[in-house]
């Protein structure tokens, strides 16, 4: 009788004993998972998968491995006790601001886009109105606006383009209609005609600035000077057709995209425009849209616009994007 209530003691023992391990093993994986997703964590939440690996031939011995998905371009930055890092090889550093606020754009485009944000020191008297105007005559021509636009404020045709916020003009207004860019670098066109097909030598070498009408001008300009202009006289008609060597369509369009599609907020960088013998090169700084590679920008794809709220406004008055003396 003693020895067998001997062996139910050890029995309760080890099975006690047992249990309490279990309860501190599940009391680690809690504390473990809870420091991994909670502790100093500002967000976005993370969804981290904890596992606990045997280690071989060390009984007892487990490896904690924890698992969660990459931060993907367009998510929302993460912190830690409100302070973004980002990884350069084996170190972790802070993330500088300008780095984060583009990461923050990207992920909240419509909300932060540079074209949506006011413009600092900046009224509507500092809009070409004529050049608003102009834009709203060529859209009533086109069919796009009424007729009635004619006659309402600037300020309530630019509220309903998306160029005002609150009042006061946005990036967005003054990169199309103002004249006073001293304090916008990045409104520059870079134009060059070189000899060859490199860069070694040049035969003409300009730069723009202005608004976007300006730098559309100039560099539809720009290549009516450097590119061969055909003309003939035909039967059905008494003016004379003229044919540029690249046609003028195609380069309008592209023009018209390196400036719709260009990354204002650089303001370190600049569009350009190279002439050479056998080519055209347009060089816009930015990058492809998350959905886009350099592998199939070639393919059939989606249209993933980077400045809404400007094509918008093009579209409002195509004509008015090259003025007629472009074209002499």
């Amino acid at each position: 009788m003693c020895i067998l209530e001997h062996r139910r003691w050890l029995a309760d023992f080890w099975r006690s004993t047992e249990v309490s391990k279990d309860n501190r093993a599940r009391s680690d994986r809690q504390d473990t998972a809870g420091d991994c997703s909670g502790v100093g964590w500002s967000g976005p939440a993370v969804d981290v998968r904890v596992a606990y690996v045997d280690v071989p031939e060390r009984p007892g011995y487990q490896i904690i491995a924890m698992h969660f998905d990459g931060w993907v371009w367009g998510e929302r930055p993460h912190t830690f006790h409100g302070c973004p890092y980002y990884k350069v090889e084996s170190t972790t550093k802070v993330m500088p601001q300008d780095m984060y606020d583009e990461r923050i754009r990207a992920h909240q485009p419509q909300m932060y886009a540079w074209e949506r944000l006011a413009a600092d020191g900046v009224t509507l008297a500092d809009l070409d109105e004529s050049l608003i105007r102009n834009c709203i005559r060529r859209g009533i021509d086109g069919g796009r606006i009424p007729e009635s636009a004619l006659y309402e404020p600037t300020g309530d045709i630019l509220s309903k383009w998306k160029l005002l916020k609150n009042g006061v003009p946005t990036n967005g207004a003054v990169l199309l209609f103002s004249n006073n860019i001293d304090e916008y670098p990045q409104f520059t066109l870079r134009m060059a005609r070189f000899v060859g097909t490199n860069k070694n030598m040049f035969r003409d070498n300009q730069r723009a600035e202005g608004n976007f009408f300006k730098l559309l001008d100039a560099g539809v300009a720009f290549c009516f000077k450097h590119l061969s202009l055909s003309g003939r006289i035909t039967n059905h008609s008494l003016e004379r057709e003229e044919h540029l060597e690249v046609p003028y369509h195609a380069l309008r369009e592209a023009l018209i995209n390196a400036l719709c599609h260009r990354h204002w907020e650089r303001y370190n960088l600049t569009i350009s425009l190279a002439i050479y013998d056998d080519r055209i090169e347009i060089a816009s700084p930015g990058t492809f849209p998350p959905q886009i590679t350099a592998e199939n920008i070639k393919e059939p794809h989606e249209s993933y616009p980077t400045r809404v709220r400007d094509k918008q406004s093009f579209k409002i008055a195509p004509s008015a994007l090259i003025s007629p003396h472009a074209r002499a």
